[in-house]
């Protein structure tokens, strides 16, 4: 388990490094409102890959066989290229002004780009799980070192170009597609998905897809609420007109909630794997049991250190116009020390088939998030934007808090 771990983590790290490293540049080529317009937007890109794919990409780690799993693959990319594409043009034609003013930007080349991140952003976690699925872990770290450089090229050369013009979020948007696409790439040629392709792969994908949506189908329901509520706080932040908020909110997720899921990832596929193989019951309790105490003082440490030191950090890296972000990364901090421990374990509870209790609070926590959505709406002001992060970080700790203690009470004996 420690061997998996160090060989994700040292690809991953790196990766994380580069950008964090490329964050002061990043920070004087684009200011907080154009970081919060390609929040706002590759938020709810988010969304519709998750919808499109039906959440195909999960199913793709839990695959019988490899053939089906690249069957999956090249279904759920088709349909992702297809409701992408008939997205855009059915907001380019009938709803523009309204996409317009959730974004708090007007630019018609940006339903291109919406199609595209949708398309790319779907695409990437699609060959991410395939990948896992084979057990090439090495792959990750290639993807993620040529993602990061791609992302950092791309953004600051297009920073540059666009630094005295009012379309800085363009360039943070494509950037992001660059290298998603960079990252495809490097999966597609180390784990030749695309070999063999027909077009009775592509039927046999649909059908897998739709059988696997019927036995998972509480599993889709709960991913895809949870990539809604995840996607939710810029879009509530744009919705109380504060693109300033919403940049703060998307530099804040770079920095803590970004390296989080990657990172808490990589422990998931390892800690999975690895329970997987014992047969014994109390041997898969006793497993659980020590990786819990492990990933709970690591995440103690990490975070508690990051939680403190955050303040500095802004101060020396950053450039004056994000000086007012330290609260809002702290709350961000506190918010991901739950969710590592959580999403470490989620694959764990997946595998144990606790999904009726998740699906209702994961809805709960949705409907809460889309109330405060309605009532931020022209209602709230930029000033109101710090206390509505506080309160989506209150929501978030509690379903996190109450999903490890279902965990805790499964495999500890009391």
């Amino acid at each position: 388990m420690k061997q998996d771990i160090r060989k994700l983590l040292s690809g991953q790290t790196l990766a994380q490094l580069i950008l964090v490293a490329s964050l002061p540049l990043f920070s004087y080529f684009y200011n907080p409102a154009s970081f919060g317009i390609f929040a706002t937007l590759t938020a709810i890109s988010w969304v519709l890959s998750y919808l499109f794919s039906l959440k195909a990409d999960s199913y793709i780690i839990l695959s019988n066989n490899e053939i089906h799993a690249k069957e999956l693959v090249i279904a759920s990319l088709f349909t992702l290229i297809l409701g992408a594409i008939f997205t855009s043009l059915l907001l380019l034609l009938f709803f523009s002004e309204v996409f317009f003013s959730i974004i708090n930007y007007e630019n018609n080349l940006i339903f291109v780009l919406f199609a595209l991140n949708i398309i790319s952003n779907g695409a990437t976690q699609t060959f991410k799980n395939y990948a896992t699925y084979l057990g090439q872990f090495s792959s990750h770290n290639y993807a993620a070192i040529s993602q990061s450089l791609a992302l950092v090229f791309s953004g600051l050369s297009l920073g540059y170009i666009l630094k005295d013009s009012n379309d800085l979020a363009i360039g943070l948007i494509l950037s992001l597609i660059i290298s998603n696409i960079v990252s495809v790439m490097v999966y597609s040629k180390l784990n030749k998905a695309f070999k063999g392709l027909s077009i009775k792969t592509l039927f046999n994908g649909f059908k897998i897809m739709k059988d696997s949506f019927k036995l998972l189908k509480e599993l889709t329901i709960i991913q895809i609420l949870f990539s809604i509520s995840q996607s939710l706080p810029p879009i509530i932040f744009s919705s109380i007109q504060s693109s300033l908020a919403a940049g703060f909110f998307a530099m804040s997720e770079r920095l803590i909630s970004r390296p989080t899921s990657i990172f808490s990832q990589s422990f998931s596929h390892v800690i999975k794997r690895n329970f997987k193989n014992f047969n014994n019951l109390q041997t898969k309790k006793d497993f659980i049991k020590t990786a819990l105490t492990k990933v709970s003082i690591f995440t103690i440490v990490l975070y508690g250190f990051a939680y403190f030191s955050v303040g500095l950090f802004v101060d020396l890296i950053l450039s004056e116009e994000w000086l007012g972000i330290t609260s809002y990364i702290q709350l961000v901090i506190l918010m991901e020390s739950f969710n590592f421990i959580y999403f470490s374990f989620e694959d764990i509870l997946i595998i144990q088939k606790r999904l009726k209790q998740r699906v209702w609070g994961q809805f709960l926590q949705t409907f809460l998030l889309i109330i405060i959505f309605i009532y931020s709406y022209k209602t709230l002001e930029t000033k109101d934007a710090l206390s509505v992060l506080a309160i989506i970080v209150f929501l978030r700790v509690l379903f996190v808090m109450n999903e490890l203690r279902r965990l805790i009470k499964e495999f500890y004996e009391f």
